[in-house]
């Protein structure tokens, strides 16, 4: 099963077809599982006569049962692409004065680098250097071992902490939705140190990685519905898990601009860190 989880997570695979043995069905249950937080198609060899509506294919005569779909494929997922290039291109036209303007304002305070750049979880496990501006000192940002922002934290500096208080300092991040490694609207990406009351977010709950089966975003479910700052503990990582996997199994076109209208509306009114 590793191997053919590393195999999944290099993108060398579309579609897991899983055949029943004489393997006892607590094995079955687990291979299923551990696939289903994969973007990848599962089918099960059904030894049963299809039932009518049911999610059944046919390979030859061989009746194969859909036991999970990514959440994005075909015409769903080009759409998505494309509306998320041409929104982030437009957004960084028309927001270059402030973006300007923050930078040289992180400048002035520190005179030191305007952006932060660290390695977060991505589609499919995959990492990727992620674009913010920079919100604490230069000091703080070991970008390895670097902890979650607090309420009050030292290290942010002054012009950092109305950054965060508006979520300006994630700007930058649509970058990284022109270069296809993010979209707009998605759970929200996290670095594989990051953890909630001592454990790695990887190691709280055995379906965190189910969350990879589509690209991360700027906003997001977990964040329109009040769920932002500190990850300080397992239970708010897991109500965070639960909006983010609800997001990946209902996704649409609608429901995104919706995200994206309350993003708008609500967000900067939140208490954030």
């Amino acid at each position: 099963m590793s191997e053919l989880i590393a195999a999944i997570r290099r993108g060398q695979l579309d579609q897991v077809i899983v055949i029943l043995s004489e393997v006892a069905p607590e094995r079955i249950a687990t291979v299923l599982d551990l696939l289903a937080q994969t973007p990848v198609r599962v089918r099960l060899v059904s030894r049963l006569d299809p039932a009518p509506r049911s999610r059944t294919v046919f390979l030859g005569n061989l009746p194969l049962e859909t036991v999970a779909d990514p959440p994005l494929t075909g015409l769903a997922a080009a759409t998505k692409s494309v509306a998320d290039r041409v929104v982030a291109t437009g957004l960084l036209v028309i927001l270059a004065p402030l973006l300007l303007g923050i930078a040289a304002a992180i400048w002035i305070e520190t005179r030191g680098p305007v952006f932060f750049r660290q390695d977060r979880e991505g589609y499919n496990c995959r990492s990727f250097r992620i674009w913010k501006f920079r919100s604490m000192h230069v000091r703080a940002c070991n970008h390895a071992t670097l902890e979650q922002a607090r309420r009050g934290d030292p290290r942010v500096t002054r012009v950092g902490a109305f950054l965060r208080r508006w979520s300006l300092d994630e700007l930058p991040q649509l970058v990284n939705v022109v270069l296809g490694e993010m979209s707009i609207v998605g759970p929200r990406p996290h670095a594989a140190s990051t953890r909630a009351g001592g454990v790695r977010f990887g190691e709280v709950t055995h379906d965190y990685h189910a969350r990879h089966r589509v690209k991360p975003g700027i906003t997001g479910w977990a964040q329109v519905c009040g769920l932002r700052g500190e990850t300080d503990t397992c239970e708010k990582l897991i109500r965070r898990l639960e909006h983010d996997l609800y997001y990946c199994e209902r996704w649409s076109l609608g429901f995104d601009v919706r995200i994206l209208f309350l993003t708008i509306v609500t967000v900067p009114f939140q208490r954030g860190v």
